[in-house]
């Protein structure tokens, strides 16, 4: 068996329910009672009904590029997800316990990427493509190389599978865990053709570029004294925090000094000043964070800034692409395991 695989043995073999607890106070906090709510959920396979959801948390996921890349076309890519739980018993989404016809709060699933059959893979693979070829914001191209090697056609030895996931924005990072648990178990036992590298897409923001003038002023349209004087203060009071972020931050200081080799030398030539960028970049998800560690590579490209940015102030956002080796998965999971836990299996 292999390490992978015995990991994943750890975790379920089906999709399962979990029971997790939420809970709310009173504003006061003089005498208040915390009332606990139990919420049980299930994990299970992605079905038709589940399209349009799934659909939504992939316009979310992809933020604006999912209104402005015309070939970017996320309905086959719900599609390929509700297909694979079909097809291979790939994939799995959260929904409340017993109310299967509601909408899915968070969905995973996988994507090979050299898969020239698949309609969804093609059009990933050409989208992320894209960005690669773009220069990365705060990382090297060495970093952004080594990607493109691993997705090129051409490279025969390397099989990348695109991992895929997004949940409700209120969802804590307990609710990861499991999802992961089970697509690595899913990976071992369905899959014939294993993966050799698994590629973690999420949404993540600069604090830093919050203030951004003349960055803003370049891309979004000029901007107010007013509104340039709002943005000074945002940095005034993010310089603090930014300053102080830890994990993020520290892996990515490591991948650029060569602890974890993102691309170029052993002496580190061809690399940019990752760490003074990292300590602004900051995860949607925890969890991305503990990804990031284990991560051999990394490419950070800007999302183009909403239709209406001019009119409104908005923040930029940015998607960052993790490498990791498929062999290193089993240690990811562990961490994950360790750091957020999961659900409660519900009796």
């Amino acid at each position: 068996m292999s390490a992978a695989a015995a990991a994943a043995a750890v975790g379920a073999s089906s999709k399962r329910r979990a029971r997790s607890s939420s809970h709310s106070s009173s504003s006061s906090s003089s005498s208040s009672d915390i009332d606990f709510i139990n919420v049980s959920f299930d994990f299970t396979s992605p079905t038709d009904i589940d399209f349009h959801s799934i659909k939504r948390q992939l316009q979310q996921l992809f933020y604006t590029y999912s209104t402005r890349d015309e070939q970017l076309d996320l309905g086959k890519v719900a599609d390929h997800v509700i297909g694979l739980a079909a097809s291979s018993g790939v994939g799995t989404v959260v929904k409340v316990d017993q109310e299967d016809d509601s909408d899915p709060y968070a969905f995973v699933s996988l994507v090979d990427l050299k898969d020239t059959s698949s309609a969804a893979s093609q059009t990933l693979h050409n989208f992320f493509s894209a960005r690669l070829a773009s220069k990365s914001v705060g990382s090297s191209s060495s970093a952004s190389q080594a990607i493109s090697d691993v997705l090129s056609s051409s490279n025969t030895a390397h099989r990348p599978y695109l991992v895929l996931h997004e949940r409700m924005v209120n969802l804590p990072a307990q609710i990861a865990t499991p999802l992961y648990r089970i697509l690595a178990q899913e990976i071992e036992s369905q899959l014939a053709q294993k993966p050799t590298h698994l590629i973690f897409f999420a949404r993540i923001f600069s604090a830093a570029a919050f203030s951004s003038d003349e960055e803003s002023a370049s891309e979004n349209g000029a901007s107010s004294t007013k509104q340039q004087q709002q943005k000074k203060k945002r940095r005034r009071g993010t310089k603090t925090k930014t300053s102080s972020s830890s994990s993020a931050a520290d892996a990515l200081r490591r991948l650029q000094s060569g602890a974890a080799p993102i691309g170029g030398g052993a002496n580190g030539k061809d690399q940019t000043s990752m760490g003074a960028a990292g300590s602004d970049h900051h995860a949607f998800h925890p969890e991305d964070e503990f990804i990031l560690k284990h991560a051999t590579a990394a490419h950070i490209f800007r999302f183009p800034p909403p239709k209406d940015a001019a009119d409104t102030y908005e923040a930029p956002m940015y998607g960052r692409m993790l490498l990791v080796e498929y062999a290193k998965l089993p240690v990811l999971l562990q961490d994950l395991e360790q750091a957020f836990g999961q659900p409660a299996a519900a009796a």
